[in-house]
């Protein structure tokens, strides 16, 4: 067990950091979505770029080009249609996202205790804030589907909990980051609650896991992919290339809007990618 929270300090060290930020911004929300973009795209793009070594890894020459093209192609098509569609790309998005989450953190567990996983990030924050959750889901959707998806995802909560810890493998130490997410969302915020989550466990352990897989990587096309991304956030923000499809938002939603576009539109093909890899065994090719 104390191989385990060890393995994970990272983790714990992050809810940490963020019980100091909240002190500094508490009940400052445009401070706080300042800081949960920042964290989203620095913490959590860089373990989506080794995508671009997995793909490196799995393809030959001409077609690692033609694959890496694909992958771009895809991730601006899911970002138009999300922004077309935001009502129903946003809720394809949660229940995507809670797969992408279980499969990702325990890759080795059974398909039900890594549902139950996934749906427990998304649902705890609906159990600690429900308020504050339906807000957030407002800047994506109109007001009465974030409250009916606030109160779906509530009762959910203790499904997916029980799920998750119903299996074996893990169990304690599965109880013990799900007590530090919910007490770090309930003693700060559901969003530093998130951030800590999605950059210092869910990034973290795919980047633990998958820079062992895929050989030799250079840190500086880690670091200019993130900060492509980045520019294109920001970018896109100030320029609206593509008009974002919500109106009544002010900066620092449209700044979540725009985050979550991204994030939306990149987790479709490295959701694919990282499956079509674990198929394929990359440790094997």
């Amino acid at each position: 067990m104390l191989v385990e929270i060890k393995k994970h300090q990272f983790y714990f060290a992050m809810c940490f950091a963020f019980l100091l930020l909240e002190a500094l911004f508490s009940n400052n929300t445009q401070a706080v979505f300042y800081i949960l973009s920042i964290a989203t795209l620095i913490g959590g793009v860089p373990h989506g770029a080794l995508d671009f070594f997995i793909l490196r890894r799995i393809f030959n020459d001409k077609s690692f080009y033609l694959s890496l093209a694909s992958y771009l192609l895809l991730s601006i098509a899911v970002f138009v249609i999300f922004n077309m569609f935001p009502i129903a790309f946003f809720l394809l998005f949660l229940f995507y996202s809670a797969i992408h989450f279980g499969d990702s953190d325990w890759e080795e567990h059974h398909i039900a205790s890594k549902i139950g996983w996934g749906l427990s990030v998304i649902s705890i924050p609906a159990l600690i804030d429900p308020q504050g959750i339906s807000y957030f889901y407002s800047i994506f959707t109109d007001q009465n589907t974030a409250t009916s998806i606030t109160t779906s995802i509530t009762y959910l909560s203790v499904i997916s909990i029980l799920l998750t810890i119903s299996f074996e493998a893990d169990r304690y130490i599965k109880v013990v980051v799900l007590l530090a997410f919910a007490i770090t969302s309930y003693l700060t915020n559901i969003y530093f609650g998130f951030a800590s989550y999605f950059v210092a466990f869910h990034s973290y352990h795919h980047m633990q896991y998958w820079k062992r897989k895929v050989g030799r990587y250079t840190f500086t096309i880690l670091f200019f992919i993130t900060l492509l991304v980045i520019s294109v956030f920001a970018l896109q923000l100030l320029f609206q290339f593509i008009p974002i499809n919500r109106t009544g938002l002010q900066f620092e939603e449209e700044m979540i809007f725009t985050v979550f576009l991204i994030i939306g539109a990149l987790t479709v093909p490295h959701m694919l990618l990282v499956s079509y890899a674990k198929y394929l065994s990359v440790d094997d090719i």
